[in-house]
């Protein structure tokens, strides 16, 4: 799980800052609702489960050597996870499957289908990829093999699905080469005739806008891309896949009219709003242990926003200190949380300059308003009770916590565009094996929900979250749950 490894103040107050009407223009085109009693979009649990749980959106297909392979899936209502299921009877050693992208009504997924027995790791040549398409009309859920793309591998955060005309989709990786501003980019379009991987080298031939402020020394990670994950853009974007470093912004290519007799494709930069903490952090040097992986602090979603394409982007900071002994119960670095603060952005304009992102809501856990009824919903759920961190018996046997003082993380924007409501993964400890999912309404700074999300099924595998429509996709053929089945 990435954590960051320093906790540094957070700002004294709180800023809450509403956006101004916006006019839409009578060329945008919103999305389409969901069907009634069907959710309009899902929280994915991002680690399938392994076994079978078929239902109506069960699909059914082949890995490599002709492997069986079963894959299911249960929506249910978010803040409720919504879990996926993958069986593959002829697997010797059945391990976690990850889901890696997700747009429309396509899933992308890494299935381990000749792994090791856990707790082996696990090699880019023990994994196949599939495309799971959820039912449509008279079509049934299907499972389609890709082809390996070895030896160009990629690792997880750098691939996405963009969906096409007529049932086709692109599959889109960008990794980085050796050569700055350099990139290879893999791409596999289902409608290829030769049912293959393609490569080519695209550049970042512009240079990045200069930052807002100046970049001190101990922050010269935001100086370079480093990818987290993957979105597909809509708008005047459409077409385009951006690959999103959460720290500093979003390279750009557009794969739907990308020209392949062009004698040097190029990415363009969007950058994203500034890890403040981090640069003004260490008396203004710079906090450089505050900028390690940004998946577990930061999220961005591509929404429509009164029907107009807009990136929303939540940032989470943890306030706290570390102790200076491991958690009797994990065994791993225990730490004391005194508060945290979730800031949102949007952007709908996407021109490509800082001053596109306007800061929306800023709100600190130790003022978050829970209703009574939450709070019973809070306390019932169990998230709010800790065992002792030291095993010298002085500790309460459990200690009850407020909201704030929870390590909290995976902030996920709401895939509805007209909401202002985000998703934070939360747990007693920082790596307490179970994880629980709050959703928080940033305008009014209240508790919506509270729900245990997962487990993880390793020491430190962590439990992720990953939002997707293609609930919208699935009212012919199975109803939504409201929890776990």
């Amino acid at each position: 799980m990435a954590t960051p490894t320093t906790l540094v103040a957070a700002s004294s107050h709180r800023r809450r800052r509403r956006r101004g009407s916006t006019p839409v223009p009578a060329q945008a085109h919103a999305q389409a609702p969901a069907p009634e009693g069907v959710p309009g979009w899902i929280l994915l649990n991002s680690g399938a489960h392994i076994g079978s749980r078929s239902n109506a959106t069960t699909a059914v297909g082949e890995a490599r050597d002709k492997l069986t392979i079963e894959v299911s899936l249960w929506p249910a209502q978010p803040p409720h996870p919504s879990d996926v299921f993958v069986c593959c009877p002829g697997v010797r050693h059945p391990r976690e499957s990850e889901i890696l992208f997700t747009a429309q009504d396509l899933l992308l997924m890494r299935v381990p289908v000749a792994a090791g027995a856990a707790p082996s790791l696990i090699s880019f040549t023990e994994c196949d990829y599939l495309i799971y398409r959820a039912a449509a009309g008279d079509r049934r859920p299907s499972l389609t093999l890709l082809p390996n793309p070895k030896p160009n591998y990629f690792h997880d955060g750098d691939v996405g699905i963009l969906p096409r005309g007529g049932g086709e989709y692109t599959v889109a990786a960008l990794v980085a080469r050796p050569r700055e501003r350099e990139y290879m980019l893999h791409r596999f379009d289902s409608d290829d005739a030769g049912g293959r991987w393609t490569t080519k080298t695209v550049w970042m031939d512009d240079p990045r806008r200069p930052p807002p402020v100046e970049i001190p020394i101990n922050a010269r990670r935001l100086n370079h891309h480093i990818t987290t994950t993957t979105i597909t853009l809509g708008g005047e974007l459409a077409g385009a896949m951006g690959w999103v470093d959460l720290w500093t912004g979003i390279l750009i290519y557009d794969l739907l009219h990308d020209d392949k007799d062009q004698d040097r494709p190029t990415l363009r930069h969007m950058p994203l709003p500034l890890p403040m903490h981090a640069i003004t952090g260490n008396h203004g040097m710079g906090d450089k242990l505050a900028l390690g992986c940004p998946r577990s602090l930061r999220g961005i979603a591509s929404v429509t926003r009164r029907g107009k394409a807009c990136l929303k982007l939540a940032g989470v900071h943890v306030t706290g200190e570390r102790l200076p002994y491991n958690d009797a119960e994990t065994q791993l670095p225990a730490f004391a949380v005194d508060d945290w603060t979730v800031t949102t952005w949007s952007n709908d304009k996407m021109k490509g300059y800082f001053e596109d992102w306007q800061e929306d809501f800023t709100i600190r856990g130790s003022e978050v308003r829970i209703s009574n009824a939450m709070r019973s919903d809070l306390l019932r759920s169990g998230l709010l009770y800790r065992k002792p961190s030291r095993g010298d018996g002085d500790e309460a046997t459990v200690e009850e916590l407020a909201l704030h003082n929870l390590w909290v993380s995976h902030p996920t924007p709401s895939l509805d565009g007209e909401e202002d409501v985000i998703y934070l993964l939360a747990k007693p400890k920082c790596f307490h094996p179970k994880a629980w999912v709050l959703a928080l309404d940033t305008r009014s700074s209240t508790l919506l929900g509270v729900v245990e999300f997962g487990t993880e099924i390793a020491p430190s595998a962590g439990v992720t979250c990953r939002p997707s429509t293609i609930s919208k996709y699935m009212s012919l053929v199975t109803s939504p749950v409201t929890g776990r089945t």
